[in-house]
């Protein structure tokens, strides 16, 4: 059945639609991530970044009338393109080249306690570092960023609030080799390492490692809430993280017995006001709170490619692999509505998608044609 989309949901499917086309592989070329961020209120500033990995360079667009503002070369071919926290930087990762070069959007806001002024500016490059080698799995979250450099095993820590005068960042050693992923609770650094099956809890200031869980195996998906809640899928289940203080304690919500052998929770997305995480699961969705004892799987007509909470939180937007877009009630676990947006999958060559975060909700102030193009989006109150 076909619906009239509110404004606000319309917006959430033209991105789940773009970024499915791009993760999917159009014929011909490399991934295409959409990454958005945006604001609460009726009016907007939209700025468009795109990679073309071919030209080893970063162009800065208006997003509504497509006009170009600024192109900035790059040392590599731009494997991801991750939107930071506040919307003011674009972190653009060249796996091949060990580098990450920063683009500042020429949005940015300037807080003045009881309300915050969007300041527009001329786009610029701010720079570029090496943050290890082989930098792939990227998190942004919290005011923070966070890439895991494969072959060195360390992994770097940027600060948003110190971009504007350095390009400095930490970095933690010992992180382990291969597919490891991170994210920050404040003072805590939750390190997954995949091949061990295990998460270890470091003193971001020191590096030292206090405490590590085991029995999350095949660890993938990091969402966080705020600084004192973490969520991280795993092969048959999902662990959470509550941390008070320094102290950070987990437990395992299992996957429902007798789960297909193919469903597993390996990604989660969260919502500053829902009290649900939401994961893909095989042909549908995990439904889950951190209270709950088990994962509760939500059916859909076919399996999830993209999903994400709309800017309010009361539905989650997915596109499944029959070209499909869905309103889905978090709270009730049923579909609301659901709209034609792309073709089925069937019909697009298969291309894996990034393994880094590849959809990105910023909220700010408060939670190409052709087919090798990149992208990353957000919005911020005019």
């Amino acid at each position: 059945m076909r619906l009239p989309l509110p404004l606000q949901v319309a917006r959430a499917t033209l991105s789940l639609a773009l970024v499915s086309l791009g993760a999917l592989g159009p014929p011909g070329g490399g991934p295409l991530a959409l990454l958005a961020a945006r604001a609460e209120d009726a009016h907007h500033v939209a700025r468009l970044v795109v990679a073309d990995p071919s030209a080893n360079r970063v162009m800065v667009l208006d997003a509504e009338s497509g006009a170009p503002l600024a192109s900035f070369d790059t040392p590599g071919a731009v494997t991801n393109l991750v939107a930071s926290p506040g919307g003011r930087w674009v972190y653009a990762l060249q796996t091949q080249a060990n580098a990450l070069s920063i683009v500042d959007t020429g949005l940015h806001r300037e807080d003045h306690g009881d309300h915050q002024d969007l300041e527009v500016n001329d786009p610029s490059m701010r720079g570029m570092v090496t943050p290890g080698q082989k930098p792939i799995d990227f998190w942004a979250g919290n005011g923070l960023a966070t890439v895991h450099n494969d072959d060195d095993a360390t992994l770097a820590i940027f600060d948003e609030e110190t971009l504007e005068d350095s390009l400095e960042f930490a970095t933690l050693k010992g992180a382990g080799t291969g597919h490891n992923n991170a994210v920050v609770l404040g003072d805590v650094v939750l390190l997954s390492l995949v091949s061990e099956g295990k998460i270890t809890a470091y003193d971001r200031a020191t590096g030292v490692a206090h405490t590590t869980f085991d029995g999350c195996p095949g660890a993938h998906g990091w969402t966080t809430r705020g600084i004192s809640f973490a969520a991280v899928g795993c092969t048959d289940g999902v662990m959470l993280f509550t941390k008070n203080g320094s102290n950070v304690q987990a437990r395992k919500v299992e996957e429902p017995l007798l789960s297909p052998g193919t469903a597993r929770v390996s990604t989660l997305q969260t919502h500053r006001t829902n009290p649900m995480l939401v994961g893909n699961f095989g042909q549908g969705l995990a439904m889950l709170t951190a209270d709950s004892q088990a994962i509760a799987p939500m059916p859909l007509p076919a399996n999830p490619l993209r999903f994400h909470f709309t800017p309010d939180g009361t539905q989650v937007i997915v596109l499944t692999a029959d070209g499909k877009v869905h309103g889905v009630d978090p709270a009730g676990g049923t579909v609301r509505w659901s709209t034609d947006a792309v073709g089925p999958a069937a019909r697009v060559r298969r291309w894996r998608s990034a393994r880094s975060t590849h959809s990105c909700r910023t909220r700010p102030p408060a939670g190409s044609s052709g087919s090798t193009w990149r992208r990353a989006r957000w919005r911020a109150v005019s």
